[in-house]
C-alpha cells in the first residue's frame, strides 16, 4: 500500500515537472524571439525584392556590389548596438520611461507616475550622447568603406571611381536620419508596453535597417547622378 501511494506521489510529481518544463519552454521570451524571426525572415525578403527591383540603377556605379555587403553589415552593427545600449540603460534604470496609464488608474494618479526632472534630464543626455556616437561613427565607417570600396575597385578592376567614397558617405548619412530615431523609438516603445528590447530589436533592427540601407543607396545615387 505505501508503495502504490510512493509512485502515485512520484508521477504527480514527474506530471508537474513536465508542466513546468513545458510552460518554461514556451514562455514570453520565447514567444518574442519567435514573432522577431518571422519579422526578420519577412523584412529579409522585402530586401531583396528591393535590391533585384532597383539593379538596374545599383548597376550604373561601377563597384557598387564591392561596397553593399559592408553598408548593409555597417546599418546592423551601428543601430543594433545603439538599440542594445539603450536596451542596457532601460534595464538598469538609466534611461527611464513614463509607464502606461492602464484602464483602473484615475487620472489623478497619472502625476505619480509622471518623471522627474532630475530622471528627465539624465534620460536626455544619455539619448544624446548615443546618438551623436552613432552619427559620429557612422560618418567615420562609411568613410573606410567608401576608401576600401575604391580601392578594391580601383586595383582589383582597374575602374577609378572615386564618385563610390562620396555615395557611401551620403547613403549612410540618409539611412542615419531615418534608423537612428526610429531605432530609439522602437526600443523605449517595446520595453514602455512591457516587452523585452534584448529579445526583439536585434533582428527587428538589422532587418529594417537593410531595407533602409538600400533604399539609401538608391536615393544616394539618384542625388550624385
Amino acid at each position: 500500500m505505501a508503495s502504490e501511494t510512493t509512485s502515485q506521489g512520484e508521477e504527480v510529481t514527474n506530471s508537474r515537472a513536465n508542466n513546468n518544463e513545458k510552460s518554461t519552454l514556451f514562455d514570453k521570451d520565447f514567444k518574442e524571439i519567435t514573432v522577431t524571426q518571422f519579422v526578420s525572415l519577412t523584412g529579409g525578403l522585402m530586401a531583396g525584392t528591393i535590391l533585384s527591383t532597383f539593379s538596374n540603377n545599383l548597376l550604373i556605379v561601377p563597384g557598387l556590389f564591392v561596397l553593399y555587403p559592408g553598408f548593409l553589415a555597417l546599418k546592423g552593427e551601428i543601430h543594433g548596438s545603439l538599440s542594445a545600449r539603450l536596451s542596457s540603460a532601460l534595464h538598469i534604470g538609466d534611461v527611464k520611461v513614463a509607464p502606461l496609464l492602464n484602464k483602473y488608474e484615475s487620472n489623478k494618479s497619472v502625476n505619480i507616475r509622471e518623471l522627474s526632472q532630475k530622471d528627465k534630464k539624465k534620460t536626455r543626455h544619455i539619448l544624446f550622447d548615443n546618438i551623436v556616437a552613432s552619427l559620429l561613427l557612422g560618418v567615420f565607417v562609411s568613410i573606410l568603406l567608401g576608401i576600401a570600396a575604391y580601392a578594391v575597385v580601383y586595383f582589383i578592376f582597374k575602374i577609378n571611381n572615386p564618385d563610390i567614397i562620396l555615395l557611401s558617405i551620403l547613403a549612410a548619412a540618409i539611412a542615419n536620419l531615418v534608423m537612428i530615431p526610429f531605432t530609439i523609438y522602437s526600443t523605449l516603445w517595446v520595453y514602455k508596453h512591457g516587452y523585452d528590447p534584448d529579445n526583439i530589436m536585434g533582428s527587428y533592427i538589422t532587418t529594417v535597417g537593410d531595407v533602409v540601407g538600400v533604399l539609401s543607396l538608391v536615393v544616394g545615387i539618384v542625388l550624385l547622378i
